[in-house]
């Protein structure tokens, strides 16, 4: 099972009637949302850092205020969407995207809703990676990219994961007295099919 994506939503002015139920409807399988953060003057804008927490993102719905330094402030990725029927960008997403990117502040740009999935799919295996321990087998001259020292030196550096070398033949070892058939049991335990 893979981690989920801790969202703060974020209503600006009025609360965005499908846009908030569409997009958690649409990325339940990889975010929950802590209960929305209205923000419905300057103070509250001004407040938006402070509540951040231990939030993976930011979402805004709904608009902004013309002040980018609360957004600056925040070390998390900013996420805006506005859903239609038509599933299209709202002009409204096309002035708020343009303004964030003019003041400094780089957000990804969802045209549909697959791509926001998407996105929510890969910060959520993001999540269950990081700090993970990979086992590096050793197959005679065969050798990927990720083997190289300066690819898993930067696989360490940012998602934290370490990695163990071995030869196939200490692999070998371990496995010889493991059946088949408990190998399949446990694959199917963690969510595998063989």
């Amino acid at each position: 099972m893979h981690a989920k994506i801790k969202v703060l939503p974020v209503i600006v002015r009025s609360p965005p009637t499908d846009s908030l139920k569409e997009a958690s409807y649409v990325l339940y399988r990889w975010a929950t949302f802590t209960e929305p953060y209205r923000v419905k003057d300057l103070d509250d804008w001004r407040r938006i850092p402070e509540k951040v927490g231990d939030v993976d993102v930011v979402m805004l719905f709904g608009g902004f205020w013309s002040v980018p330094d609360p957004l600056k402030a925040i070390d998390k990725p900013i996420v805006v969407w506005s859903w239609t029927h038509e599933g299209t960008l709202t002009m409204w997403l096309w002035e708020t995207l343009s303004w964030l990117r003019a003041n400094g502040i780089d957000v990804p740009v969802f045209i549909n809703v697959e791509h926001l999935r998407e996105y929510f799919r890969a910060l959520a295996a993001y999540k269950s990676i990081k700090g993970c321990k990979v086992l590096l087998v050793l197959a005679g001259n065969l050798w990927f990219t990720w083997g190289y020292p300066g690819v898993r030196e930067a696989l360490s550096r940012r998602l934290g994961l370490r990695f163990v070398e071995k030869d196939r033949r200490y692999l070998e070892e371990i496995l010889k007295d493991i059946s088949d058939e408990d190998a399949r049991n446990l694959l199917e335990q963690k969510g595998f099919t063989c």
